[in-house]
């Protein structure tokens, strides 16, 4: 499901989640747990925005 909201996605969307997920690298979190979480809330977040729109 979640592959499936990336393709459907715009650009925008792709590009500011590389955008945070680069950002979050950079902050050198000390786990890749809470890299994945940071993940998990960026994708909850696009698609909070799917459905309200």
């Amino acid at each position: 499901p979640i592959y499936a909201i990336m393709e459907q996605s715009t650009p925008m969307y792709a590009s500011t989640a590389t955008e945070i997920i680069t950002s979050v690298t950079e902050f050198n979190k000390p786990t890749s747990l809470t890299l994945i979480q940071e993940i998990a809330n960026v994708v909850d977040w696009v698609h909070l925005g799917f459905l309200a729109t």
